[in-house]
């Protein structure tokens, strides 16, 4: 008896389906002197390498402009009292949330208590998970850029210093980087690293193709070559005048020299 094939990951389409509004979610942001109302795509939240890949949208203030979206900021002097265990939503929170919140929309936030109050109170469905823990963390990494109007500063206790996809990525590479070190500067090449890798992933196949190709004309197998190795092996083969630019060829292939 065969072996079942696996069923195929779910397409973007269905899962938007599930969240409603074409995937669409509004989050409420909490910052040191008010709340903002963003929306993001949802569908982000779904995919199965979603803890692996959301900081990566916030690491800088220009890579958010594709997943979220400000729609407004408030001001509010006792935050403690507008969302509150006892009393529930204030009024003028509550009159923020409905304003964006239609029905239908999911909102999310970041701790479960908001979740809780807010579900009793006012009956919008609501998400907090790891998943987003992480958006939430890059909200609050480039806070400034989207909520210019909050002149103030997060709190030790405030900011998550690393984000958990932040930290799968270092630790893949074996960078021991500790959450009190985490930087802007660290953020920015975590990103360089992550898009090198995305490279990759996306040229992975051609590649792999070339390998065979390079097999059948030399009788060289490939097999167990890196992207780069194989890379170089291919550019000396289909452009031979043209210079290598990523390092020593006769390096890269060394055994293939001897």
């Amino acid at each position: 008896m065969g072996k079942r094939s696996l069923p195929p990951p779910p397409s973007h389409v269905s899962l938007a389906a599930s969240l409603g509004n074409d995937g669409i979610i509004m989050v409420l942001f909490e910052t040191p002197s008010g709340f903002a109302i963003f929306s993001f795509d949802g569908v982000r939240l779904l995919l199965p390498d979603a803890m692996e890949n959301i900081w990566a949208n916030f690491g800088r203030k220009y890579r958010a402009k594709c997943v979220v979206w400000r729609k407004e900021f408030q001001f509010f002097e006792d935050k403690s009292a507008d969302i509150n265990p006892v009393t529930g939503v204030s009024k003028e929170l509550s009159a923020m949330l409905m304003k964006w919140c239609c029905p239908g929309y999911k909102l999310a936030v970041a701790k479960n208590e908001y979740k809780t109050i807010i579900e009793a109170s006012l009956g919008i469905p609501c998400l907090c998970d790891d998943a987003m823990m992480e958006v939430m963390w890059g909200l609050k990494n480039i806070m400034h850029s989207l909520v210019p109007e909050e002149k103030s500063e997060l709190s030790k206790e405030e900011r998550l210093q690393m984000s958990q996809g932040l930290q799968m990525l270092l630790n893949r590479y074996g960078v021991d980087v500790k959450p009190e070190m985490v930087s802007d500067r660290i953020i920015g090449l975590a990103c360089v690293l992550y898009d090198c890798d995305g490279n990759e992933k996306v040229h992975s196949i051609s590649l792999h193709d070339g390998g065979n190709i390079l097999k059948d004309v030399s009788g060289i197998d490939p097999r167990d070559w890196s992207p780069m190795k194989l890379a170089t092996a291919l550019k000396m083969v289909c452009y031979p005048g043209e210079e290598i630019v990523g390092g020593d060829p006769k390096e890269f292939l060394s055994d293939v020299f001897r």
